[in-house]
């Protein structure tokens, strides 16, 4: 797992069965979907941060539609290049959105690829994309 830091209290999270959890005893659930989302209760007042459900699958369909498959592959390619030499490398997504792009680098190594994006909707599709849970999504608001 990468070095993911808790919200909370800055400490390392680990993973668990359940989720991952820091030393302090902080602790955030793994969804059905596989993610994890790190934003604290409370924090976000309105409507949802990030991209819905809409647009989020409307972006999938753009991409399953291979529209963006030149860009995709070059992104994945050059990531899988910059890995070269690196065993068990951890890839970050930033901004992680559906997942097309940390699927792609997946297929293409043997990273471990994380993904974080501000949108719930986002990550849940990332999440149910994943190969054999090399694809791992987690939730974080942007500060």
């Amino acid at each position: 797992m990468p070095s993911f830091r808790c919200p909370s209290c800055g400490e390392p999270l680990g993973e668990v069965v359940a989720g991952i959890r820091c030393p302090n005893g902080h602790s955030f659930d793994r969804a059905r979907e596989g993610y994890v989302n790190l934003l604290p209760a409370g924090r976000v007042k309105g409507r949802p941060s990030g991209d819905d459900d809409m647009m989020v699958r409307a972006r999938r369909s753009v991409f399953d539609a291979g529209l963006y498959d030149p860009v995709i592959n070059g992104v994945a390619d050059a990531v899988v290049s910059a890995l070269a030499g690196i065993p068990a490398a951890d890839v970050l997504d930033i901004g992680c959105g559906e997942g097309s792009y940390g699927h792609a680098i997946a297929a293409r190594s043997d990273a471990q690829v994380w993904g974080i994006d501000i949108s719930k909707a986002a990550v849940k599709l990332a999440a149910r994309r994943s190969d054999a849970g090399r694809v791992r999504s987690c939730r974080r608001a942007s500060s």
